[in-house]
C-alpha cells in the first residue's frame, strides 16, 4: 500500500541521516576549517555548497602538539632534522617545553600578508613537543629555543648597536671613570647575524 510504502521510505531516510552523525576518537574541540589555512574558513558556512578540496572542520590531537616557526635563509644551514629544542608558552605558563624539529622544508615560506617584504626569504620549519601533559588552544603563540652550537668569547648585541665606517666596524661601550660615563670607540670583528642581531 502507499502508507507501507511511505513508512518503508522514512525508515530508509532515518538510517541514512544516522550514518550522518560522526563522531571523534577522543575529546576534542571542532576548528571549523582547515587549522593551517586560516584564510579558507570564510568557504565553511551554512547554505554553502562543498566542494572536494574544501577542509570542512579539523579535530586538533593534544596527546601530540606540533608548533611551526620560520628562520631567515641565511641561518637554514645551522639546522638539521632531530635537533632538540625548548619553548616557552607564557600565555598557559608552559616553560621549557622539550621537544624536537622533525621537518625542514626545501622551498621558503610563500606568505600571503602583502605587508611581508618578499624579498627577505623565510623558511618554515616544525618540531614535535614530547610533553604530553599539556593543555593548549591551536594557533597559540610562543617561544622557542635551539641551541644550534656554542661560540666562545663572543657578544650578541643588537643590530643598530654595531657601526661601520670604511673598513673599520666598532660599538661603543659606555665607561665609567672619575664618577664620570662616557663613551669608548672598540672595533670589532663581527660574525653571524640574525634579524635583529649580530656577533
Amino acid at each position: 500500500s502507499q502508507r507501507g510504502t511511505i513508512k518503508k521510505k522514512l525508515y530508509i531516510t532515518q538510517r541514512k541521516m544516522k550514518k550522518l552523525i560522526i563522531k571523534a576518537p577522543f575529546d576534542v574541540s571542532v576548528i571549523y576549517g582547515d587549522a593551517e589555512k586560516s584564510w579558507m574558513k570564510s568557504y565553511v558556512e551554512v547554505g554553502r555548497k562543498v566542494n572536494p578540496w574544501v577542509t570542512l572542520f579539523t579535530l586538533p590531537d593534544r596527546a601530540h602538539y606540533k608548533i611551526k616557526f620560520r628562520v631567515d635563509e641565511g641561518m637554514m644551514k645551522n639546522f638539521k632534522v632531530g635537533m632538540k629544542v625548548s619553548v616557552d608558552i607564557t600565555t598557559f605558563d608552559y616553560k621549557k617545553i622539550p621537544g624536537e624539529i622533525t621537518k625542514i622544508p626545501e622551498m621558503p615560506f610563500r606568505s600571503r600578508d602583502w605587508r611581508i617584504d618578499r624579498r627577505k626569504k623565510q623558511f618554515e620549519l616544525e618540531a614535535i613537543l614530547k610533553s604530553k601533559k599539556l593543555n593548549i588552544l591551536p594557533g597559540i603563540g610562543a617561544k622557542i629555543t635551539i641551541v644550534a652550537f656554542h661560540l666562545r668569547n663572543v657578544l650578541k648585541v643588537p643590530f643598530h648597536g654595531v657601526r661601520t665606517i670604511g673598513k673599520d666596524t666598532f660599538v661603543y661601550l659606555i665607561k665609567k671613570r672619575d664618577q664620570k660615563m662616557y663613551l669608548q670607540h672598540t672595533s670589532v670583528d663581527i660574525g653571524r647575524r640574525g634579524k635583529n642581531f649580530i656577533e
